[in-house]
């Protein structure tokens, strides 16, 4: 039988002064990353949590951006690879001496597996979200970790998750159990869930 669990965490001021983000997934806001505007320290805080979920000693990420969640990743212990679409990404990850792809998730091969595969924010962005998350658990030997906004505006944004659709959208998947963690408004600027897949 398939263990559900949802977690609806209370308030924590985690930031006082909310900074605007301007770019989204594209050259500019890999250049406002690198110029430390994205990092403030919500998003860190939101992102270590997603990241003490992660099992075993391998990890691929998807979508790996400027590389700030895969040295996150390589200090809690993890072997970490990562790959992305954008050119720009790739050539900052591997100045910072971090194993990289320029591929995407649907031209990614599935021989090689890792113990956990990590997502964040990416999914949404994703045409076929669910066969996407497929992909990812048939590539995990643990566990696959991923984080998607709750019915978030964003343009480019090709999927809107409420609490009814994200479990619609995981429910199916073959995994032995699965957790979602629903940030509130009352913790993040971008109410979003966290999701954790058990092989």
């Amino acid at each position: 039988m398939m263990m559900i669990r949802i977690w609806r965490l209370k308030a924590i001021n985690w930031m006082k002064r909310r900074k605007k983000i301007s770019y989204h997934y594209n050259e500019n806001y890999l250049k406002a990353l690198q110029k430390g505007e994205h990092m403030f320290s919500e998003v860190i805080k939101l992102r270590k949590q997603a990241i003490s979920l992660l099992e075993g000693k391998t990890v691929l990420e998807i979508g790996c951006g400027t590389g700030e969640d895969m040295e996150l990743i390589k200090k809690s212990g993890f072997k970490v690879e990562g790959i992305d679409i954008f050119k720009s990404s790739i050539e900052l990850c591997k100045k910072m001496g971090l194993k990289v792809r320029l591929l995407s998730i649907e031209k990614l091969s599935e021989k090689k597996k890792y113990d956990s595969v990590y997502a964040w924010h990416i999914v949404e962005h994703l045409k076929k979200d669910k066969e996407a998350i497929e992909k990812m658990l048939r590539i995990a030997n643990k566990t696959v970790i991923f984080a998607v906004p709750k019915m978030c505006q964003h343009d480019e944004h090709l999927h809107y998750y409420s609490e009814k659709n994200i479990i619609d959208l995981v429910k199916d998947q073959k995994c032995k159990s699965y957790e979602i963690i629903f940030l509130s408004k009352k913790i993040t600027h971008l109410p979003m869930f966290i999701i954790k897949m058990r092989k």
